[in-house]
């Protein structure tokens, strides 16, 4: 055993069980060495690496993240709960809207300039990126604090609680996490997105069991989970960065110089355009459609569909971490002319389906059930926006394999378009069959945005011509 392994077991067996989870990450096996880059059939079990990693840090987050929502949900009353639902999607909404997604343009043009060993040009980007993440962060803070007031008058706040929204929106000024992720899965350093997933849900659950037994009340939950979204982008950036300056020990962003940097990343603006347009559609079923709900319904009804979007979540975050493993892959394959990126694709989907669809027919059988165990008879009534979620995530689980794809072929503008036509179909089903159907609207919703969205993508990836070198599957 090495010095620094068995320094990394000494941590554990003295530290307490969470702080030792979140020191332990796995180190990069090529960390002291050039990055291991996969070739051909390397990449399914890189794929299958990372997306471990991945999954294994959220399934540990998801659990805390559920222990602390429902401590959350038993202390305080329904309507006081969903008030604290609406205040973090007001929150992230924001964060959202003043996100341009720089890991995604750090992936598409740091990993040709990884593998060439350009560090220069590597660097540049990276500034790129910070300078972009400083300048969103300090413009959605300002934001959100401005237009408090306007907004929960839509969602009936009242003046403490609009200040306290106010306070809330001081969180975003730390907001720099694109940037950090994009170095982070350049170096293949997934183990530590992993663990990243886990330092909120742990604040939040340790700051919830303290409120519980003390009996403290909402301002307090809204406290914890904004200490728990400041510590989880501080820790990214302080992980991130340490990261860039143990591969690159001379990195120093402050002073470096930008240069003209459109004509050295040619289409990066373009590119960063239709991405940021892009999350922002992903917004609408993620947090606007919470405060949708606490406008047409009610902060009651807005907590029962948080908590069944929470329990769907089981499928829509493994969409996201797969397009994000996926597309660093993807692109090598894609740029080189290996054999087997068709091949990858229909595994990889089909495996999403299969999984996305066992776990609707157990929703079906057993949501209500469910709800009434982990919270109260009270929230058995999301049972049924919950089961139609969940095929809506099953749906959009099979649309993230191919979107990233597309990303790959240089379609992200017609990603857009599609995503566009989605969105819109998605507002116009909730406005239309919420006020009729009640809290089932926003999951009917999701599935009438869904399919045509899985439709678009396989039309999509279908098309565009086969390249030199590749075989379909």
């Amino acid at each position: 055993m090495t010095d620094a392994r068995a320094g990394r077991v000494r941590r554990a067996i003295l530290l307490p069980p969470p702080v030792a989870f979140m020191l332990a990450s796995e180190p990069s096996p090529d960390r002291d060495g050039p990055v291991a880059i996969p070739h051909g059939r390397d990449v399914l079990g890189n794929v299958r690496r990372n997306l471990r990693r991945l999954m294994t840090g959220k399934a540990f987050s998801a659990l805390l993240q559920l222990a602390a929502t429902l401590l959350t949900a038993r202390t305080l009353s329904a309507t006081e709960f969903g008030l604290v639902v609406l205040l973090q999607s007001y929150v992230l909404v924001w964060s959202g809207l003043f996100n341009f997604k720089p890991f995604e343009s750090i992936i598409r043009y740091g990993v040709p300039a990884l593998d060439r060993g350009d560090e220069a040009q590597l660097l540049r980007l990276l500034k790129l990126g910070f300078v972009v993440d400083a300048v969103t962060a300090v413009g959605s803070a300002i934001m959100a604090w401005a237009l408090a007031g306007i907004v929960g008058g839509f969602l009936g706040w009242d003046a403490d609680f609009v200040h306290l929204a106010q306070l809330y929106s001081l969180v975003l000024v730390v907001d720099l996490t694109g940037t950090s992720k994009g170095i982070l899965r350049l170096y293949n350093r997934f183990d530590v997105l992993s663990v990243q997933m886990a330092v909120a849900p742990i604040v939040l659950c340790i700051g919830a069991s303290m409120a519980w037994l003390k009996g403290w009340g909402m301002p307090a939950f809204c406290a914890i989970w904004a200490l728990g979204t400041l510590l989880d982008r501080v820790y990214l950036l302080v992980r991130a960065f340490g990261e860039l300056h143990a591969r690159i020990p001379h990195a120093d962003l402050r002073r470096l110089e930008l240069g003209d940097w459109q004509r050295e990343f040619p289409g990066i603006a373009s590119f960063t355009h239709v991405v940021y347009w892009q999350s922002n559609l992903d917004l609408v079923p993620k947090q606007i459609s919470n405060l949708l709900v606490g406008m047409l319904l009610g902060p009651q009804a807005a907590g029962l569909f948080r908590l069944a979007v929470g329990m769907a979540k089981v499928l829509s975050t493994p969409a996201m971490l797969l397009r994000q493993v996926l597309f660093p892959d993807l692109t090598r394959v894609w740029t080189r002319g290996e054999a087997g990126f068709y091949r990858i694709l229909a595994t990889t989907a089909a495996a999403a389906a299969a999984c996305g669809l066992l776990l609707v027919a157990v929703m079906l059988s057993y949501g209500a059930q469910l709800l009434d165990l982990l919270a109260g008879a009270e929230y058995a009534a999301g049972a049924g926006v919950m089961a139609w979620l969940l095929f809506a995530g099953t749906l959009n689980l099979c649309s993230s394999v191919l979107r990233a794809a597309a990303y790959v072929m240089g379609r992200a503008g017609n990603v857009l378009r599609i995503n566009i036509a989605a969105t819109l179909v998605y507002v116009a089903a909730m406005m239309l069959l919420t006020p009729r159907l009640g809290l089932v609207g926003p999951g009917v919703a999701s599935c009438c945005a869904a399919l045509p969205t899985l439709g678009g993508m396989l039309w999509l990836v279908a098309r565009h011509p086969r390249m030199p070198g590749v075989v379909r599957a």
